[in-house]
């Protein structure tokens, strides 16, 4: 290790920050990766939940509003194909549910 390495990561310690090794740069990606892939399946799971919901509480809906999110929420479990990233087949393929058809 030459002295102008030492002395910068030396610098950068003393003041907060921390030096990586090159090898090291492929983990962080890694694990920030995770982390945004943590936060969508997240969001995913959120998507499901508010679903289920809709399609559970205004089953027996008699007021327009509530008739019209069971629908809106019976037509998205039951569309196929489709290649939006929220589908119903997009998320239970992502969160590896196997929902019964």
């Amino acid at each position: 290790m030459n002295a102008k390495k030492v002395s910068h990561e030396q610098a950068l310690r003393a003041h907060g920050w921390v030096a990586l090794d090159a090898a090291d740069i492929g983990l962080i990606e890694a694990v920030y990766k995770k982390t945004l892939r943590e936060g969508e399946e997240r969001l995913m799971l959120a998507v499901l939940e508010g679903a289920v919901e809709d399609f559970q509480k205004y089953v027996l809906a008699r007021r327009p509003s509530g008739k019209k999110l069971f629908q809106q929420a019976e037509e998205w479990f039951l569309e196929e194909g489709s290649e939006e990233l929220f589908s119903f087949e997009n998320i239970c393929e992502t969160l590896q549910l196997h929902p019964i058809t």
